[in-house]
């Protein structure tokens, strides 16, 4: 793609680019793509990054993309392996293209029709980042709401996301900064672009909106890369990968480029140090990692890592 500035804010319709990761999601991708094309009072084009698919994924979206110009895939022989690797990947293909603000999907999900419109009202405020509590559904016709509209902390986006990366709507500015990361540092390490979003978004002092409201129906199935905290499965899962080493190594790699790029942020250091010490000086300091999160919840269980020297 050419060079271009990013302009934001220059017509009265907004042109929201939306990054679209896919593997093997032949079952809901139609839903999905659906949903995105209808979001109202927006002007939308997907751009889509499949990684490999050994289903039908890619046979649905050559037609979509065929029917419908908004729809568009990007050309990649990589192999990623993980959800944010594809996510980054892509992200890297639309440098230097000309949007108002740019969205990330799941391929499983549904998201409701005035989704990016009233997150964009947000970005109009003065937010370079907005995302949104989900609404969580099985096959059951079970529903549960995710919060995750808790009042942000100093340091929560050294512990945790602003939620699912399917709820997010980013400003160009932060793109920026994204891309300017994407030159300088191997991403290989991070798994998780939501997590990273945010903590670029939060070092940098960029202002971040949580939306209290469910945008996104958020798909519960056995293919889930992550799944919903709301359930056993899912809180096992994290606990398994916490105990594993997983979580404390994903923290400090996010801290090394952050200490990088904002060298004068006292505050990621004195966090950093934190994992250089013992654990019996760690336990000096618990009321230090408060702030690593924004539930009680989530603070309690965060005390309880750091006892046992899992964080």
């Amino acid at each position: 793609m050419t060079e271009k500035k990013l302009i934001a804010g220059t017509k009265t319709t907004p042109r929201i680019a939306v990054i679209l990761a896919t593997y093997n999601g032949e079952l809901w991708i139609q839903e999905l793509l659906a949903s995105v094309l209808a979001q109202v009072g927006v002007d939308v084009n997907v751009y889509i990054s499949d990684d490999g698919s050994t289903d039908s994924t890619l046979a649905i979206l050559k037609e979509w993309s065929q029917r419908d110009c908004r729809v568009r895939i990007l050309a990649s022989e990589r192999k990623f392996g993980s959800a944010g690797q594809n996510f980054f990947w892509a992200w890297g293909q639309l440098k230097g293209l000309r949007f108002d603000a740019l969205a990330f999907a799941d391929q499983d999900d549904i998201w409701i029709p005035s989704k990016l419109s009233k997150q964009y009202s947000h970005l109009l405020e003065g937010y370079d980042g907005v995302s949104s509590n989900v609404l969580a559904f099985w096959p059951n016709n079970t529903f549960k709401v995710i919060n995750n509209a808790t009042a942000l902390t100093e340091w929560d986006y050294v512990g945790q996301a602003a939620g699912q990366g399917c709820t997010y709507l980013i400003s160009p500015r932060l793109c920026e900064l994204y891309w300017s990361a994407m030159d300088r540092f191997d991403l290989f390490e991070i798994v998780h672009h939501d997590w990273f979003i945010y903590a670029l978004a939060r070092a940098a002092g960029l202002k971040w909106f949580i939306e209290k409201q469910s945008l996104v129906l958020y798909r519960q199935h056995g293919a889930n890369e992550v799944g919903s905290r709301g359930t056993w499965q899912g809180v096992l899962a994290r606990l398994k990968k916490v105990q594993s080493g997983w979580y404390k190594k994903q923290i400090l790699a996010q801290l090394k480029i952050i200490k990088t790029l904002y060298p004068n942020h006292d505050r990621d250091i004195a966090v950093a140090g934190l994992y250089s010490a013992g654990r019996v000086a760690r336990l000096t300091k618990l009321l230090s990692v408060l702030p690593f999160r924004r539930d009680k919840g989530g603070k309690f269980m965060f005390l309880i890592f750091f006892m046992l020297g899992w964080v």
